[in-house]
């Protein structure tokens, strides 16, 4: 996709350094009308990270985070979802909420076409999963961001070798280390 803009963010540490770099790059963010989708492991992880930038007045203020995940009762599930659509579509003040905390769940099937930036806060098991979520930001012609928080230490472990390797040979990929 012409319109996508690909880095990948390599550290070194923990998960409170992994989400000391999140805040950093949300911090970095110049647009406050952008809008974000946050893709973590599973809901835990998505709860862990909602719960960090909660925690960060500054953040929360800013981006009003709302969770997604299938442990969540269906009804507040639906607001969490309405709130980021109608912040997206309209830049409605009401209901505010400009980043949304996901897994698998919304990796598919969810049509935010004013999704600014996509933060893939765990490097995808597969290419394929990485499409997907990749895909829900630049779309139809719009422009948008794909950030991929990479743990140095493991980057060549396992799977997430094979999928770096192959992201490697895509259009306009950026890597970047994040110090």
């Amino acid at each position: 996709v012409p319109t996508l803009r690909q880095e990948f963010h390599y550290f070194i540490g923990g998960i409170d350094d992994k989400l000391m770099k999140l805040n950093r790059i949300l911090q970095r963010t110049e647009d406050d009308n952008s809008s974000i989708v946050i893709f973590c492991r599973d809901a835990d992880e998505v709860e862990i990270v909602h719960s960090s930038l909660e925690k960060n007045k500054m953040l929360s203020e800013r981006f009003s985070p709302r969770k997604l995940h299938e442990d969540i009762h269906p009804d507040e599930r639906a607001k969490a979802l309405n709130a980021f659509l109608q912040s997206t579509s309209t830049g409605a003040n009401f209901p505010f909420c400009r980043i949304l905390i996901t897994h698998e769940i919304a990796a598919r099937g969810l049509d935010c076409p004013n999704v600014s930036t996509v933060i893939l806060y765990d490097t995808p098991t597969d290419v394929t999963a990485f499409v997907h979520r990749a895909g829900r930001t630049a779309r139809a012609g719009r422009s948008g961001s794909v950030i991929c928080l990479v743990q140095a230490e493991g980057c060549f472990d396992g799977g997430n070798h094979k999928v770096l390797h192959e992201l490697q040979d895509a259009p306009k990929l950026k890597f970047r280390k994040y110090d």
